[in-house]
């Protein structure tokens, strides 16, 4: 009885996800996966679901299998970064910083004066990040006991993405058209930055051969395990002043330059996937403890915090770009990139130069104009920044 519980907990949790995934595709990426999974969680939870529902498949806030999974997911987001990529857009890098300056600043500045402090600490994270950034939140409230906070950033996670791409869309059309203007069809082949963490920073490799002899799914997944386990003892060695998952992600950058990592180390080991179903399982956990006079409570502050949120955003994102030469549509679509993160910004740009453009070279001119600022300040600001932000924020929590 208690095996068949186990699998029909699974299976419903697999199918919300699964079909906000399928609702996510068929709106090009508009309606999220996290923002459709909520509201679905949300509703079922309030029409009487049984709420031990994660627990119930050791998916539950505080289980381990959650802390293994963001360990090695951050691990991994590690050895994605490639230095050298990211320096050729060394513009948007700095864009990306000043954004992130002036959430923390703004929401520390503006939001104690409607609402609690708590409530500015647990809104950075959500609003400048991704998943990633809300997950190490999350644990820091939950040893707190401040279970409607995590909901409230959760909420705020997912909402932000519904406001974020259709703006970023608009923004970046009006960029297009701008460009198209100035099209010369003899000087339109801009090469696209890609992030290709192949390109390595250090030219001291001692693990080389070894990664190279043995490349098995079991040794991938344990070298990154391994990885995320020094990141934690280090931690651990200065009383957790340094958060862990903030060593996990520094560790696994440099493991992948000295070649005891691979890049993009768990969709090698064909893992990545699982690993971040278990990561936006323990996401939605919290939802739990969401009722009807907890949201009646939040959706004040969520609608305000959103608004202080853009308004940061747009009004840093305009000053700065300005100064940088950015365009002012170019520069407030960057900002607000860490609304949503990749893979909107690599669908947003080709869904806009496909809209405005009437030929190919049209097309790519667009697209190989936006694209790269998009996909350099998502990856920044939701990869990184945010991480390294969140890590910071908690131990004022």
């Amino acid at each position: 009885m208690s095996s068949f519980n186990t699998i029909a907990a699974f299976v419903i949790i697999i199918l919300v996800i699964g079909f906000a995934d399928v609702l996510s595709q068929k709106t090009k990426s508009y309606i999220s996966v996290l923002f459709s999974s909520t509201i679905i969680f949300i509703s079922l939870f309030l029409l009487g679901l049984n709420k031990n529902l994660f627990e119930m498949v050791s998916l539950g806030k505080n289980s381990g299998l959650g802390v293994i999974a963001i360990s090695l997911l951050i691990t991994h987001l590690g050895t994605t970064l490639n230095f050298k990529t990211v320096t050729l857009q060394w513009k948007t890098v700095v864009l990306s910083f000043a954004v992130q300056i002036g959430i923390v600043v703004f929401m520390l500045l503006l939001v104690p004066l409607f609402f609690d402090k708590l409530f500015a600490l647990v809104s950075i994270p959500a609003a400048s990040g991704g998943l990633v950034a809300v997950l190490i939140t999350q644990a820091a409230l939950g040893a707190k006991n401040l279970g409607s906070l995590a909901v409230f950033a959760v909420l705020l996670l997912s909402l932000k993405c519904v406001i974020g791409y259709p703006f970023a869309s608009f923004l970046l059309k009006r960029e297009g058209r701008r460009l198209l203007k100035n099209f010369d069809t003899n000087n339109s082949n801009i090469v696209a930055v890609t992030l290709n963490p192949e390109k390595a920073a250090f030219p001291f490799k001692p693990f080389k051969s070894f990664s190279e002899k043995y490349t098995s799914f079991e040794i991938l997944l344990a070298k990154t395990a391994v990885v995320a386990f020094i990141s934690f003892g280090i931690s651990r060695l200065t009383s957790f002043e340094i958060n862990p998952y903030i060593l996990c992600f520094v560790f696994g950058y440099l493991a992948k330059e000295l070649a005891f990592l691979e890049s993009d180390v768990l969709k090698k080991a064909n893992s990545f996937g699982f690993l971040m179903l278990i990561n936006i399982a323990v996401i939605f956990s919290v939802l739990t403890i969401a009722d009807l006079d907890s949201i009646n409570t939040l959706w004040l502050p969520l609608l305000v915090i959103l608004m202080i949120a853009l308004f940061s955003m747009t009004v840093v994102s305009l000053l700065v770009g300005r100064l940088l030469g950015f365009s002012p549509y170019m520069s407030m679509a960057a900002g607000i990139a860490c609304m949503f993160g990749f893979p909107g910004t690599y669908v947003i740009p080709g869904e806009v130069a496909k809209s405005i453009s009437k030929s190919k070279e049209e097309h790519d001119y667009v697209f190989n104009n936006i694209f790269p600022v998009m996909l350099i300040a998502g990856f920044v600001n939701v990869t990184i920044l945010s991480v390294i932000i969140a890590g910071i924020i908690v131990k004022f929590i």
